[in-house]
């Protein structure tokens, strides 16, 4: 029933016509765009509207970023990110998302009030300028905050979803697979995991060993006007 089909990816991550076996019918129909670069609307030479984030990255010898998407069921990630930053020379900006409970934000709020390199933010209304700036990035692998880390080149280390979808386990195995992330299985998760990974990114150890502006297809703004 449709003219044209596109695919807001990259081919090498993941191939929906070899995957689904789609028939040669609609491979004809297939576009892919490639990512959506965020970098290219989150320029340098803009000020952050996070103007708090450069006092941060003053006082402390490295940020990491933890971002949950929504927020809905993220909570055991977001508990292991604090804990991790006790008796830490690093400090962590957790973004929980709008969907958390509540009640559990609001722990996770109340625990933070006792470690002077931990912030809690529920929503920003720029969460791609905290990717831009942060060292490091611990996510879940959601497709926006995936397409964030590629578009910045970050060394990210995802702990994607696995019940009741497996969109994001495969997604993040796949870009482990290209070398342009660090993934665990959230049963593997524990704090120290963290600290090891952040005292791997500041000694520039981190298995990430691919630049993802150079191998990934993030050309989607300018291939979309083209193919509209």
């Amino acid at each position: 029933y449709y003219d044209a089909v596109w695919v807001y990816g990259d081919q090498q991550v993941y191939d929906p016509l070899k995957e689904y076996n789609w028939s040669s019918e609609i491979a004809n129909l297939v576009e892919f765009t490639g990512y959506l670069d965020q970098s290219l609307r989150i320029s340098e030479e803009l000020p952050p509207r996070n103007d708090w984030i450069a006092t941060l990255r003053d006082q402390y010898s490295s940020m990491f970023v933890c971002t949950l998407g929504g927020g809905k069921d993220g909570y055991a990630l977001a508990d292991a990110f604090i804990d991790s930053l006790q008796n830490s020379s690093v400090c962590g900006v957790l973004l929980t998302g709008p969907f958390m409970s509540r009640d559990l934000y609001e722990s996770l709020c109340s625990r933070a009030e006792h470690l002077p390199n931990a912030y809690v933010l529920d929503f920003t209304n720029e969460a791609d300028q905290l990717v831009r700036q942060a060292d490091g990035i611990v996510a879940m692998a959601g497709y926006n905050t995936v397409a964030s880390i590629l578009s910045f080149n970050k060394s990210a280390l995802l702990v994607p979803r696995v019940y009741p979808r497996q969109e994001q386990w495969i997604r993040a195995s796949r870009l482990a697979q290209l070398g342009l992330a660090n993934v665990v299985h959230p049963d593997s998760l524990t704090p120290s995991t963290l600290r090891s990974w952040f005292d791997s990114i500041q000694r520039d150890e981190s298995s990430i060993s691919t630049d993802s502006t150079e191998c990934c297809d993030l050309g989607g703004l300018d291939r979309i006007v083209r193919l509209t």
